[in-house]
């Protein structure tokens, strides 16, 4: 269901199952924060390595074009690239097939 306050009010004290498409949002939201926050700090100390890449960590997938690019990105200690594999990881918790294994993906 939706995450809006609204929805969770209403349905409370039921089970409640967020969808995928809400969750992705607010993990896009955070990596995007994340990266704001830091290019700032960055640049701050004149340093532009994640000046004009937001697109880059916000697709789902990144052009060929780009690749060699971001790859440099992952590679560096960046707390914006390990906000984006933790964004990666839920994909893949996504392709689930039951509760169980979903649960077991998590411990």
């Amino acid at each position: 269901m939706d995450m809006g306050a609204n929805f969770l009010a209403a349905t409370h004290p039921a089970a409640i199952v967020h969808d995928r498409f809400h969750v992705s949002q607010h993990l896009n939201d955070a990596v995007d924060k994340t990266r704001r926050e830091q290019a700032r700090r960055l640049e701050e100390a004149g340093d532009e390595t994640l000046k004009q890449t937001r697109w880059l960590w916000l697709r789902r997938t990144v052009p060929e074009k780009h690749q060699a690019t971001f790859a440099e990105l992952l590679e560096m200690n960046l707390k914006t690239a390990r906000a984006w594999c933790y964004k990666e990881q839920l994909v893949e918790f996504w392709s689930q097939p039951d509760a169980a294994a979903g649960e077991r993906f998590f411990t």
